[in-house]
């Protein structure tokens, strides 16, 4: 057991011995004290001593001895006078301040150690039962109350009580609906308005509650009020208005009124519960330590005033103790559902995990008040403090995540004028909601544990803070913070501008080359604005930039040798940026791949081709660039007839074509100019193919060719125009007299016959006539010059 532990169990042991024999030693004390003896005062006796002229020469004699003595000096220990002798003054200090060593056994001291232990334990048990004793016998002054002006005091009270309470309950239930209403509205806005609506309903309760105190002064002064009672009634309006201001408080977080505007997200009889709880324990520590104190104060003495605040503190503990027995569930259970809504958190994990274990802490604790309540008396009071502030900070926090998640989860909506110009912004900001979320939590979760460190006087942090090294460390965070949410601010300005740029909506289209610009322009400033807030954040925290720039460049050449390609890349893409070569939304074809450009770096290109399949090529690679939307495009088709068609109404029927193609208002404003008619372009094995080319838009070459093939194709068709496709004809001999040899078609089975084999068997195909051996079928002869087959 350790010594606080030790102390701990004394007090406690003094607490519940003093409660026991309060009373009879009280008794026995008062009927043994006898009358003493009328006691010499201090003067009287410094006369009779110095007035005597013998005993002024014992006193010179005495201060003379006592002089003579001091010269000499004490004796000297041996250690020392061998030390002296050696002559090493440092050896006869460290003889002389060296403790005696004991080499006792560790049975011995550990029997010492149980005897300190045992008797630091006995003498803080002596003491804090004196100290209950003390206080206990306090309560005892409390009959020497002017019982007439009590009584005379009493109405007065009680009118100036239920006038102010009339008043305060009567606003409540008037004001119950309109609070109803604001958070029934509050429940549609967002967190902002949630909590300006919250202080904004806390200070008109505050002020219905204040309407009390100019009822109570009018009652009191309808029932005749006293002139020496008037610190009484100072104190009754003193502990009104911090009470008014403590219930106020407590209803803003519990709202018992409104479920919409509650902190803590429990049902409506329990918010009651709560309410009625607290607003019982708030009177009773106001008015008890300010109103009730002062009041026996002034009937009685301050000695029976400092007991009331210690009996006033202990009813307070024991009914705190009491609630906690009751709802000892409760605690766990809201933490637990608290963890799994918000798996992200860190303080509700946390206390799910020790919420099933609060009440062997918080019944300690209590008694531990309980204990310094009784043997301290009103010096208890300020651990009470500490907890309430530490609590009060736990609920700020809570008030605090509650609001960021709200915030993150809803998302930041800009004005709709704003969202229209630039679309962008709004997402772009949400985006960054959840690690802003989780930052927040860790921040507020520190802060709270700080804080309530500092409270309880575990860590001095805010002397620490005080320090110059405090100092530094707190300015540099706070510039680091500073130098990030400037560098966030710069990077949605300029994002904000490139999206304005970009906007069709103001009647500006922007071009390729523009939104190229524009791309790297993007780019360019995330960069420097990343190494614009390196340096100053490395700057803030002490460390030389200068150092790290030579070095830098060091770094870039040696890098620049090793990384000749990446150099190349560069100066690639700077060069094909000045010339033009290439935009986003281009179809180029580059590094072998052709494909839509949908990114554009200084290093390198992006391609879709249509497939969907997404290239990546770096500008060292190119060695060619072919762009097909660089100021207009062709379509180029080449049709094919038959050999016994005629040319002429081919090539009617595909101007025709055009014709129809130019009458379509679709199609229309993507062509340039009229149709190019080139002719016949090549004669090919089994056709004939004309050329025409039609002059587009850029990119609009390949939806207006394949609307242009489908309207020729019509226009073929209409006119008996064939379109060949690939085929191959079979010319047979012909005789002298013209007649053509048949071609003889056997089957399987017959041939095999006429070889002498067994015929194998043939599995009929599905759909095919069964042909007798030796005859033809009619596709073995064909109308014309010859047979064919």
């Amino acid at each position: 057991m350790t010594s606080s532990a030790a102390v701990f169990l004394a007090r406690l042991w003094a607490i519940a011995l003093a409660l026991l024999l309060s009373a009879g030693a009280l008794q026995a004390q008062d009927d043994a004290v006898a009358t003493p003896p009328a006691a010499r005062t201090a003067p009287q006796n410094l006369l009779d001593v110095i007035g005597g002229e013998k005993a002024r020469s014992e006193i010179l004699e005495s201060v003379r001895t006592d002089a003579a003595e001091g010269l000499k000096g004490p004796p000297v220990p041996d250690a020392m006078t061998e030390a002296s002798a050696r002559g090493s003054p440092q050896a006869a200090v460290d003889a002389a301040g060296a403790p005696e060593e004991r080499d006792d056994p560790v049975g011995a001291r550990l029997i010492d150690f149980v005897l300190e232990t045992g008797s630091g334990f006995f003498s803080q048990f002596g003491e804090d039962f004196r100290a209950a004793r003390t206080n206990l016998r306090r309560l005892t002054a409390l009959s020497a109350i002017d019982r007439e002006a009590f009584l005379r005091l009493l109405p007065e009270l009680l009118v100036m009580v239920l006038a102010a309470t009339a008043v305060a309950v009567l606003l409540r239930l008037l004001l119950r609906p309109f609070f109803r209403r604001v958070g029934v509205y509050a429940s549609r806005k967002g967190p902002i308005t949630r909590l300006l609506l919250g202080i904004f309903c806390a200070v008109v309760d505050f002020l219905a509650m204040c309407l009390g105190v100019p009822a109570a002064l009018i009652a009191v002064g309808l029932y005749g009020a006293s002139d020496d009672m008037e610190r009484v009634r100072a104190a009754f309006l003193g502990a009104y208005f911090v009470a008014a201001l403590l219930i106020v408080a407590m209803r803003a977080f519990l709202s018992p009124a409104s479920p919409h505007m509650r902190i803590f997200h429990f049902g409506d009889d329990r918010a009651r519960y709560w309410t009625r709880h607290s607003i019982a324990i708030i009177c009773l520590l106001t008015f008890g330590t300010v109103m009730v104190s002062t009041m026996v104060s002034e009937l009685g003495s301050p000695i029976a005033a400092k007991a009331s605040v210690v009996a006033i503190n202990v009813l307070t503990i024991l009914y705190v103790a009491v609630l906690a027995i009751a709802n000892r569930k409760a605690p766990a259970a809201y933490c637990e559902w608290r963890a799994a809504e918000d798996e992200e958190s860190i303080l509700f994990p946390l206390l799910a995990a020790i919420a099933p274990f609060w009440l062997w802490v918080a019944l300690p604790y209590l008694a531990f008040l309980f204990h310094q309540a009784v043997t301290l008396g009103g010096e208890g009071i300020p651990l009470l403090l500490a907890t309430s502030q530490i609590a009060a900070a736990f609920t700020v926090g809570v008030l605090v995540l509650d609001g960021v998640r709200g915030v993150a989860e809803r998302g930041v909506r800009l004005p709709e004028r704003l969202h229209r110009q630039l679309p962008e912004l709004q997402p772009r900001i949400n985006a960054f909601a959840p690690p802003f979320l989780k930052l927040t939590r860790w921040i507020v979760f520190l802060l709270w544990l700080g804080f309530a460190l500092q409270v309880v006087g575990v860590v001095a942090l805010w002397d620490w803070v005080e320090l110059r090294l405090g100092v530094d460390v707190f300015g540099a965070v706070t510039s680091l913070v500073l130098i990030a949410m400037a560098g966030f601010a710069a990077w949605l300005v300029v994002n904000g501008w490139i999206d304005y740029r970009l906007a069709s909506h103001r009647g500006h289209v922007p071009t390729a080359r523009e939104r190229t610009l524009l791309a790297l322009l993007r780019n360019a400033s995330l960069v420097a604005i990343i190494l614009l807030g390196l340096i100053y954040s490395l700057s803030e925290i002490g460390v030389s930039v200068a150092p790290l720039l030579a070095s830098a460049g060091v770094v870039g050449l040696a890098i620049g040798f090793g990384s000749q390609k990446l150099v190349q890349d560069i100066i690639t893409g700077v060069f094909i940026q000045f010339e033009n070569a290439i935009n986003v939304g281009d179809v180029i074809e580059a590094g072998g791949k052709i494909g839509t450009v949908e990114k554009l770096t200084i290093r390198s290109v992006s391609l879709r081709d249509v497939e969907g399949v997404f290239h990546v090529i770096p500008f060292s690679s190119v060695d060619l660039v072919s762009n097909h939307m660089m100021g207009y495009s062709h379509h180029l088709a080449d049709i094919s007839i038959a050999y016994g068609e005629d040319i002429d109404a081919a090539k009617d029927a595909i101007l025709a074509a055009y014709e129809d193609l130019q009458a379509d208002p679709l199609w229309s404003t993507k062509l340039l100019g009229g149709i190019e008619w080139f002719g016949v372009q090549a004669l090919a094995d089994s056709a004939v193919i004309l050329r025409a080319r039609l002059k587009t838009r850029p990119g609009e070459q390949w939806a207006v060719g394949r609307a242009y093939s489908e309207l020729v194709k019509k226009r073929l068709d209409a006119a008996g125009i064939e379109i060949p496709f690939p085929q191959l004809t079979l010319w047979f001999g012909r005789g002298r007299d013209g007649r053509a040899a048949p071609a003889h078609v056997l089957s399987v089975s017959e041939r095999g016959k006429k070889e002498g084999r067994r015929p194998r068997k043939s599995r009929p195909v599905a759909g095919a006539e069964r042909v007798a051996p030796g005859q033809p079928t009619d596709s073995d002869f064909a109308e014309g010059d010859g047979d064919n087959t």
